[in-house]
């Protein structure tokens, strides 16, 4: 099995799976989809896309996730989503149209998609649920 971490993660978030004894292996790499991806014989190969809180609301505005689903779906048959909070978010830029976006987008893209979405609330929920993946 080999798990690749996309070389535009921020430094932070690889850091924190490198610290991991799990991913301490990973290979950082440029991915064309996904953040991490994993590779086994016996697997066709699983993608994630990694959000924080602030990401994900960014990229609903501008309606990214749906062209990263959408392209991971296409070359990876597991593909999942998962949103974590890395203790940075801003309040305010969470705003009452941002919930909206937010949960529409959660909707769309376990419905429309069918891509799981798995929502942490922390790094350490986040490191283990990705193994968990894996």
């Amino acid at each position: 099995m080999k798990i690749f971490i996309d070389d535009r993660e921020d430094e932070e978030r690889i850091e924190l799976l490198k610290s991991d004894p799990f991913f301490v292996d990973a290979i950082i790499t440029r991915l064309n989809t996904g953040d991490i991806v994993v590779e086994r014989k016996d697997l066709v190969g699983i993608a994630t896309e990694v959000k924080t809180l602030q990401d994900w609301i960014k990229s609903c505005r501008d309606r990214q996730i749906q062209k990263e689903v959408l392209q991971m779906k296409a070359e990876y048959p597991f593909s999942y989503v998962v949103i974590y909070d890395d203790g940075k978010k801003n309040d305010a830029f969470i705003k009452p149209q941002s919930m909206d976006a937010y949960y529409g987008n959660l909707v769309s893209i376990i419905q429309r998609y069918n891509v799981p979405i798995i929502v942490c609330k922390n790094d350490k929920h986040f490191v283990s649920c990705v193994k968990s993946i894996v």
